[in-house]
């Protein structure tokens, strides 16, 4: 029992000075490497740059996005305001070329028609939605750069030269 305690008070030591040693080593490595207030002004003022550059990159992207998608609920929007369904008036011009086919030909052009334009109306919905996923990543990851450039500036404007 006597020898149990008196090797874990000797590992417990061993232990202790390992810990202290390998602070003691961190502490006096980051001692060498101290950053002067002009060399943190000078990296703050470089990241207050790129932030401000990769802003405007993004906002450019962000703009045209935009755009794009005005655009297109414009244009759904202008159809649904007139009461346009692009399929239908699709499928009403090709059924009228349809109905110059005789018997069996004309059904199976029609189911085949009427599965082509369900198609091409889910895959544009699909695109839609996609574009607006797009665009949401895009202007959160703006508006994040957007916060962090207010933060360093802030950080840069507290740095005493």
């Amino acid at each position: 029992m006597r020898i149990a305690r008196t090797l874990s008070l000797g590992l417990g030591i061993m232990v202790l000075l390992g810990v202290g040693a390998v602070t003691l080593t961190r502490a006096q490595q980051t001692g060498d490497k101290a950053v002067t207030p002009i060399q943190a002004k000078s990296e703050l003022r470089e990241r207050v740059l790129t932030l401000r550059t990769g802003i405007d990159l993004l906002q450019l992207e962000v703009d045209a996005d935009r755009e794009t998608l005005l655009e297109w609920f414009k244009e759904t929007g202008k159809a649904d305001l007139l009461g346009i369904d692009y399929g239908a008036k699709l499928q009403t011009e090709m059924s009228e070329l349809i109905e110059k086919e005789a018997g069996e030909k004309k059904a199976k052009a029609r189911e085949l028609l009427k599965k082509t334009v369900a198609e091409e109306k889910d895959k544009l919905n699909k695109t839609i939605e996609h574009m607006k996923k797009e665009f949401a990543k895009k202007a959160r990851l703006l508006n994040e750069k957007k916060l962090e450039l207010a933060e360093t500036e802030a950080k840069y404007a507290a740095v005493k030269s």
